[in-house]
């Protein structure tokens, strides 16, 4: 099958579209992996906390357990990357651009992990509001009002990558590639910059005396915190490899599925820490609730 050369098209685009005709989507073991891996972490994750928390069970056995699934979890999406590496040279999945049914389930399937997110998100912002009535709150006000300047700045930072990570790509929307490279790169710098000053802060906060052992209240405010921390992390991994493609002419205007789902995911990561200020240091510093 033959396709009419586009004026926009880079050399990688055209030889994506010549790799067309022989490509067929694959059965993978992968995601199905990934899913029972993350759940079995999750689970663990709860039952070490529940266990830490109200002094019942034996929290090592869930605890070594989250441990060894996070390094599987790893494991997962480095398998699964690597077997869809072999498709990244000639751009993005050749289908997507014949079949309405394959694009409407790689949006569902964003969709789909995001929901996952905002369970696992909305899960600990309730452990958080009940650590808030059963823990030592009056004590955690001061604590917040002490970091709560520099998490400001904080804030702001992190708003600003996802403010330039769009400009990035709007550029590629507009055929600007250097743009768009200018624009995630100036998003992973500033992702960078974030979670520096968030390792500064719980460094801080050790030093005065808050850790994760200070009772419901600080293990709450550090599991909530780190999970967010983690998936910055992540997102910022994210958006190199996109860059990477990006920048080799993997993506056009017409082609840039992995682009968007990269932005969706960092303006998730964006609008949670954004609740997680006003819930975890805005409101105990101002007395809001």
């Amino acid at each position: 099958m033959e396709y009419p050369d586009k004026p926009y098209e880079t050399e990688p685009a055209k030889a994506d579209r010549a790799h067309d005709a022989g490509h067929h989507l694959h059965l993978s073991g992968w995601p199905l992996f990934v899913a029972i891996v993350a759940a079995v972490s999750l689970v663990s994750i709860f039952l070490w906390g529940r266990f830490h928390l109200t002094g019942t069970g034996n929290e090592a056995i869930p605890g070594a357990l989250s441990m060894v699934g996070v390094l599987l979890l790893l494991f997962g999406v480095y398998g699964w990357a690597r077997e869809d590496h072999a498709h990244w040279p000639h751009g993005e999945n050749p289908l997507t651009e014949h079949t309405q049914g394959v694009k409407n389930n790689a949006w569902w399937g964003i969709v789909m992990f995001l929901a996952t997110e905002v369970m696992l998100f909305g899960g600990l912002f309730a452990v958080w509001f009940q650590a808030r009535v059963n823990g030592d709150y009056a004590a955690f006000q001061g604590i917040a009002a002490d970091v709560f300047a520099p998490t400001l700045i904080n804030t702001v930072i992190l708003v600003a990558s996802g403010v330039v990570m769009h400009m990035g790509e709007m550029a590629l929307l507009n055929n600007n590639r250097k743009g768009f490279v200018f624009g995630f790169a100036g998003a992973i710098l500033l992702g960078l910059v974030f979670l520096f000053f968030q390792v500064q802060e719980y460094l801080h906060l050790i030093e005065i005396g808050f850790t994760i052992q200070n009772g419901v209240v600080a293990t709450s405010f550090f599991a909530l915190t780190g999970t967010h921390g983690l998936h910055v992390l992540a997102g910022v991994i994210f958006l190199v490899v996109i860059m990477v493609r990006g920048a080799k002419g993997h993506f056009t205007p017409e082609r840039h599925r992995g682009v968007t789902s990269a932005a969706y995911y960092w303006h998730f990561v964006d609008f949670v820490w954004i609740v997680v200020f006003f819930a975890l240091y805005a409101a105990p510093t101002m007395g809001w609730f």
